[in-house]
């Protein structure tokens, strides 16, 4: 049974207002709908079912009964070995294995007057109406939520939890038919050993590139379902990858070119993070050497040649060719 089908939804809702008062829980809100997403990992309850919930002031109530977000089978650890010992202590003898699928997190509810689908933040977007174009026109029982994941290659759904309105959570044949019904794929499910399951988390965590990383799995013994996540992963959530944001706050911040190249040559991360910072660059670069030939060309197709040919005329033709011009170029292109 869901835990939010035993509670009163204006009590709940007022607990939530505190959550995101504490800055645990985010609101995000949509005509007369409000999305709940936790913020961090969840220490209660009531966060962990703040997971893509929609509540409806027009009259107040729940409208999904979303999937609550899982407890970790066990805590992170800086060494990776520790990690696995402590993974394998946790696990019964045998254990139900399914792959934990990282993508975009679906919540869908069919209502009387239609469908309401969700990310954990919003009710529109393209995520949203990439879901509901995959859906297409299908239906299912009123109130029943369904949670889905978008696939990494965005061409199908995995569904994964379903709870009718009167909060009973689906069973893995019940969930079977839905799937079918929708049109969805099902995540499958194994009953394996301890050893296995740990030789196989070991295996995954193995990989020496960032895009290979896995996410690890789903745990479920003696009732409950945990989440077991690679320790490269878990290492790599907690440490600043080298992303474009992450690059454009370099250059923005940046006094000179010399300034960015030393940013980025003392970044270390894990795994190919080094190289992928470099190749960031590289590319910064070689985008705003392009513009700049543009500029020298003076062919004013966009915004950022205006500029340049602006700041030319005010400081001189040798300007373009300086590491000031480079810079500026840089700062408006990257």
């Amino acid at each position: 049974m869901h835990h939010l089908a035993t509670q009163d939804c204006l009590e709940f809702s007022c607990r939530l207002n505190r959550l995101v008062l504490a800055g645990k829980v985010a609101c995000f809100t949509h005509r007369h709908y409000r999305i709940y997403n936790h913020v961090g990992d969840p220490t209660s309850v009531d966060e962990r079912c703040a997971f893509g919930l929609v509540l409806s002031g027009d009259p107040l109530r729940f409208v999904n009964y979303p999937m609550l977000r899982r407890d970790d089978l066990v805590s992170y650890s800086d060494d990776m070995d520790d990690y696995h010992r402590r993974v394998c202590a946790a696990l019964p003898a045998y254990a139900t294995v399914q792959p934990m699928h990282h993508g975009v997190v679906i919540h869908s509810v069919c209502l009387d007057d239609g469908r309401l689908t969700s990310t954990l933040e919003s009710l529109s977007g393209p995520d949203v109406v990439l879901a509901n174009r995959l859906l297409g026109n299908a239906r299912w029982e009123s109130g029943l939520t369904l949670c889905f994941v978008i696939s990494r290659s965005r061409e199908c759904l995995h569904l994964l939890y379903g709870c009718r309105s009167t909060g009973a959570i689906l069973t893995r044949g019940a969930l079977e038919a839905v799937a079918q019904e929708v049109g969805a794929s099902i995540v499958k499910q194994q009953r394996q050993t301890r050893r296995r399951i740990v030789a196989q988390l070991m295996c995954l965590d193995e990989c020496d590139k960032i895009e290979e990383l896995y996410r690890g799995m789903v745990v479920h013994f003696e009732g409950k379902t945990y989440s077991l996540e690679t320790w490269q992963h878990q290492r790599v959530s907690r440490l600043v990858l080298p992303t474009s944001a992450w690059l454009s706050e370099i250059v923005r911040d940046a006094e000179t070119v010399e300034s960015v190249h030393r940013a980025v040559e003392s970044y270390e991360g894990p795994l190919d993070a080094n190289a992928l910072a470099h190749a960031r660059l590289l590319e910064a670069l070689a985008r705003a050497k392009t513009v700049l030939l543009k500029a020298h060309q003076n062919v004013a197709d966009d915004h950022v040649v205006h500029m340049l040919l602006g700041r030319m005329s005010s400081e001189g033709g040798q300007w373009i060719d300086s590491d000031d011009a480079l810079l500026a170029t840089m700062k408006a292109t990257t």
